[in-house]
């Protein structure tokens, strides 16, 4: 099993936890999605990875080390590390508002 982990940035904020404190409150139904592929992750993270398991709603981004939840409009940026058996979350974003993921990411 792996740990998931919410990035913490230098000024001491959490983007993940932030939003997922937020669609808790305000939006059920992606809060739900996003518990059960966190659930997915946790007990099947290595088999994933390896592409044992297959997903539309987890992808590897082309060209990069960096994974993504695809939970309606909404991405969780991830990445794993196999030393640790974890994996962190560090950038949601929103398909409708912000469309540059890649150039926040830079």
């Amino acid at each position: 099993m792996m740990e998931i982990y919410y990035y913490k940035d230098s000024s001491g904020r959490q983007p993940v936890y932030e939003w997922v404190k937020e669609i808790q409150k305000n939006d059920q139904a992606t809060w739900r999605k996003f518990y059960q592929l966190q659930i997915m992750l946790k007990e099947n993270g290595k088999k994933i990875h390896s592409g044992a398991i297959k997903r539309k709603d987890i992808k590897k981004l082309k060209g990069m080390n960096i994974w993504q939840l695809r939970i309606y409009d909404n991405r969780i940026l991830f990445f794993y590390s196999f030393i640790f058996l974890t994996m962190s979350l560090f950038l949601p974003t929103n398909l409708k508002r912000n469309r540059t993921a890649r150039q926040r990411m830079k």
